[in-house]
């Protein structure tokens, strides 16, 4: 009978761990953390009275032997579906039972996933204290060491606690993604207007997870007007979460500033350069998955015979979608016809006389829904296009939004 208690309360305690890790309201947390505190001391007390076999006489070869291989798998703290079925696959020949094999994937899974909620508590405390920033830095650094985190790991979670949700009401949110400091290698040597390839150094800034959509264009489209007026239905292609299209570059700049008066933050369109690097996320091939496009992996070619949903397809490394086809994106430069005495700061390139019929050129990025997948790919950069294919996402440099500490790990290591 009292293995049959102490396993029902292992199950208990594992519900209640897995719990504690999903949920995202403090004041819930703190109420599992007690429950999880009060189970694990009955455990205790109750295997105190028990005079147990040594493990290794609990556990086969064959389930010690899996239990390492699992481990071994998750050396990078990754474990792709792939990985996984191969696993099972593996603990099956060792003469497992599937509820044992799975066990064991699980337990390691909530390990790795317990030590990277300790460190995002940690710097929740931190940033809400305000401690100095040496101290902090210094201080998760041995955090890190001590429980184990990759440098990807520590990224993931700072981009987590540093993520924005602006509210544009009725239920709308525009969510906007941490994209950290760093250097890369922009353009190609694919076609002058991408020579040539040159290192730009990249400030922290945020960038929107996804294309602006068609139902918070209506939001901020029907807010005072700041300079010129905004069609709320603009779009030829229609769907709430949809992107917004058919928009020229002033109706994008109109839609920032509106924004930025609504937030109190200093909106605006990226530059060339941080849209180039966050599209790449540390990659160097054509995409940011490879160096081909297929129809699983962006809405491009007249696929889909139109704009799609945003998030549809599979996000970059740094948690963006869409940054390939579906509708070609606005940048803040002037059009320039190659890189020849570019900003190596990230910053946009502007205040250039490349009028044309009364117009100023503007730089567009990512191709859209009809494009081929040349004008898709990561380097690629062309000026206005017809407006049915545009559309655009802000960004929000790091001085101007509230994040008190200038904490954020460089990407890729500089």
């Amino acid at each position: 009978m009292e293995d049959r208690v102490l396993t029902i309360l292992q199950k208990k305690l594992e519900e209640l761990v897995y719990q504690r890790i999903v949920l995202a309201d403090p004041a819930q947390r703190f109420t599992l953390q007690e429950q999880i505190r009060e189970c694990e001391e009955e455990i205790a007390k109750r295997t105190a009275k028990r005079v147990d076999e040594p493990k290794e006489t609990l556990e086969s070869d064959a389930f010690k032997a899996f239990r390492e291989r699992v481990r071994k798998e998750f050396g990078d703290h990754r474990l792709s579906k792939t990985k996984e079925i191969k696993l099972k696959q593996v603990g099956k020949t060792q003469g497992l039972a599937e509820k044992e094999v799975e066990k064991i994937i699980e337990q390691e899974k909530s390990a790795i996933e317990e030590n990277r909620r300790s460190y995002r508590e940690l710097l929740e405390a931190y940033i809400e204290e305000g401690a100095p920033e040496a101290e902090v830095k210094k201080s998760l650094e041995e955090f890190k060491e001590e429980i184990g985190l990759k440098d990807w790991e520590v990224r993931e979670i700072y981009q987590s606690v540093l993520n924005l949700k602006e509210d544009l009401g009725k239920g709308i949110f525009l969510e906007m993604v941490a994209i950290p400091r760093g250097k890369f290698m922009m353009g190609s040597n694919e076609y002058d207007r991408e020579k040539p390839i040159h290192e730009v150094i990249v400030s922290p800034f945020y960038m929107g997870k996804y294309p602006v959509t068609q139902e918070q264009w209506r939001a901020i489209a029907q807010l005072e007007k700041i300079e010129i007026d905004l069609d709320p239905n603009i779009s030829y292609f229609k769907g709430d979460k949809k992107p917004v299209d058919s928009v020229s570059w002033d109706m994008g700049v109109e839609f920032c500033k509106r924004l930025s008066r609504l937030t109190g933050k200093n909106y605006r369109l990226p530059s060339e350069a941080e849209w180039e690097y966050a599209c790449r996320a540390g990659t160097t091939t054509e995409y940011y998955f490879g160096d081909s496009l297929d129809p699983s992996m962006a809405n491009y070619c007249g696929n889909l015979g139109g704009t799609s949903l945003v998030g549809r397809f599979p996000p970059n490394g740094f948690g963006l979608y869409d940054m390939h086809g579906n509708v070609w994106e606005w940048c803040l430069d002037d059009w320039h016809d190659n890189y020849n005495g570019c900003p190596t700061d990230g910053s946009a390139w502007l205040n250039r006389n490349n009028s044309q019929e009364g117009r100023k050129l503007k730089s567009l990025r990512g191709g859209a829904w009809l494009s081929d997948p040349r004008d898709c790919r990561s380097a690629c950069r062309t000026y206005d296009d017809d407006y049915p294919y545009v559309g655009f996402r802000p960004a929000l440099s790091f001085q101007d939004s509230s994040f008190p500490l200038n904490l954020f790990p460089s990407f890729p290591s500089d």
